[in-house]
């Protein structure tokens, strides 16, 4: 909201003519033009952030997590990552045993 402040008024012996007068007063209406219009965008920005705030919190409270489901996909994903873990611990020992037999044939070359 810039330019908000209030036209000069003329001091006491000044004579301003109405045409100075009027600019200032139309400088003064489009100043305040535009702080509305600015005021306005703020507000329809405001209404709709609380649209989507309200939407996801009723959503929220519509669809409560269910803590033992919640836990359930959490083992899952441990066993998951447990038998990860064993395949990746296999194919490393498979490519040692593999390396170890091109040393050796290698060495016999």
């Amino acid at each position: 909201m810039a330019g908000s402040e209030i036209p000069d008024s003329p001091s006491r012996g000044e004579n301003p003519s109405a045409e100075s007068v009027i600019d200032r007063l139309e400088a003064a209406v489009n100043r305040l033009i535009a702080d509305y219009e600015e005021l306005r965008a703020k507000a329809a920005d405001s209404e709709h952030s609380y649209r989507r705030l309200t939407d996801a919190l009723q959503q929220s409270e519509s669809d409560p997590l269910d803590s033992a489901d919640v836990q359930g996909k959490i083992q899952s994903l441990a066993d998951e990552n447990d038998r990860l873990r064993q395949t990746l611990d296999e194919a490393r020992e498979r490519a040692d045993r593999i390396r170890s037999r091109l040393f050796m044939v290698e060495d016999e070359l």
